[in-house]
C-alpha cells in the first residue's frame, strides 16, 4: 500500500499560517500506526507519527508528523529546496 506524507510549513510567529507543504510517497507492506517513528534522510531524527488516515478506495495512508516550523519565507524557501532535493515534492503554498 502507499504512505503518504504531507508536511506543512508554518512560521515561528504565526503557527496557526501555513506557508506551503511537501509531500513524500512510499510503496510498503507495512501497516503505520501513531507512536511508530518514520525516518528520512532529510531529518536527523527520525519523526514520530501523530495521526494516520486511511484511505482504502485509493490504496494509501496519508500519514501526519507534525510541522516544520521556519523563521521567515526565504528560510522556507531554504527547507522547499532542501526538502526536494531528498525526493519531497512541494505541494502547496499558502
Amino acid at each position: 500500500m502507499k504512505l503518504i506524507v504531507t508536511l506543512p510549513f508554518g512560521s515561528d510567529a504565526q503557527s496557526s499560517h501555513v506557508l506551503g507543504t511537501v509531500a513524500k510517497e512510499w510503496e510498503c507492506d507495512a501497516t503505520p500506526v501513531p507512536g511508530m517513528e518514520l525516518q528520512d534522510p532529510v531529518w536527523d531524527e527520525p519523526r514520530e507519527i501523530k495521526s494516520v488516515i486511511l484511505n482504502p478506495d485509493a490504496q494509501h495512508y496519508h500519514i501526519y508528523v507534525g510541522l516544520e516550523k521556519c523563521r521567515d519565507g526565504e528560510h522556507f524557501q531554504q527547507l522547499v529546496d532542501m526538502y526536494e532535493s531528498h525526493g519531497w515534492r512541494s505541494t502547496a503554498r499558502g
